[in-house]
């Protein structure tokens, strides 16, 4: 956020930020494998949450 606020980091293309995947081309426009093995774990839990395999309320 800090680098888009200075202006280092140009946003996504329009289509991009209304279909809510403004992310996704930031992760690729500073690609490195370490980030998008980090983010494909994200992408698994976020799976696995909406199959039902994880109970948020137990972890409170």
């Amino acid at each position: 956020a800090v680098d888009f606020w200075s202006g280092n980091t140009k946003r996504a293309p329009e289509f991009m930020i209304r279909l809510g995947l403004e992310w996704f081309f930031r992760l690729f426009a500073s690609f490195s494998f370490k980030r998008v093995a980090r983010q494909m774990k994200l992408v698994k839990f976020l799976v696995k949450y909406r199959r039902g395999k994880y109970d948020v309320r137990s972890l409170s």
